[in-house]
């Protein structure tokens, strides 16, 4: 069966294609990384690992309360920017897209900055 990265904004967002995916194909072999943090960074040996690339984008960016309610005012420094999410994850694509692989491009909200991961993907 084959391997998926999974790459999206939060973690919430992973688990909940992680499962959905599961649910569908069991023995799907999943990796899921969130994006959330300044300091989360796609390991690139795991793009080389997958045989498939997911990657979503929230546009415009989600309020606190969509990111949990009030207790994440605190950390919302940690978070990272809408521009470092971009870039890291159109390099992922791109290296993706060098090793052969199959991506895809999901938007979650609007459709907005679907132009810019379009030359990346598959499918959006």
């Amino acid at each position: 069966m084959a391997s998926v990265l999974i790459v999206m904004p939060d973690t919430t967002k992973c688990m909940g294609l992680t499962l959905a995916l599961k649910t569908r194909l069991p023995s799907l072999t999943i990796k899921c990384n969130s994006m959330a943090n300044i300091d989360a960074d796609v390991n690139l040996a795991a793009v080389e690992q997958a045989d498939i690339i997911i990657t979503a984008d929230i546009t415009p960016d989600q309020s606190l309360a969509e990111l949990g309610g009030m207790d994440d005012i605190k950390h919302r420094g940690d978070r990272s920017t809408k521009e470092q999410q971009i870039s890291q994850q159109l390099s992922m694509l791109a290296a993706a897209q060098d090793l052969g692989k199959k991506t895809l491009f999901i938007s979650l909200r609007t459709p907005y900055n679907s132009r810019l991961f379009a030359p990346y993907a598959d499918a959006i």
